[in-house]
């Protein structure tokens, strides 16, 4: 039987070796605990504005309603003589008037005569005098 030499350098680089490893180690630990704890802070920074942070309001626009076209009977359409609201003139809704009336989607009989309506629009309270008078 033959004795082999063993090289005492060769067991005490596997243990500087190891050493070394365990050094490393226990440095990437640190990082790892280090950067769970700058990721955990941040957590609580976001969580915290979070709360800060106002929900944006969007106006809900309004439905829009489509008319429906008035059907009239033109045979059976006359003229319609109407009491005027502000000057207490009686004015005539003629024919032509409600027609006109209708395709602008408009239902109602006019409370005014022309005039009275002229100087509303124009912005004044002015009363129109009566041309019949």
């Amino acid at each position: 039987m033959q004795s082999r030499v063993v090289n005492n350098s060769y067991f005490s680089g596997l243990a500087d070796g190891k050493a070394a490893a365990a050094k490393e180690v226990a440095q990437l630990k640190a990082e790892i605990n280090q950067l769970n704890a700058t990721l955990a802070e941040a957590q609580t920074k976001l969580k915290a504005s979070a709360a800060n942070i106002k929900p944006k309001v969007v106006p809900v626009p309004k439905p829009v309603t489509v008319l429906k076209p008035i059907q009239l009977d033109v045979t059976t359409l006359k003229d319609i003589p109407i009491r005027c609201k502000d000057c207490k003139c009686e004015f005539v809704h003629t024919v032509a008037d409600q027609l006109k009336f209708a395709s602008r989607g408009l239902t109602k009989k006019p409370k005014r005569c022309y005039e009275c309506r002229k100087a509303r629009r124009e912005g004044g309270s002015y009363i129109a005098p009566c041309p019949l008078q």
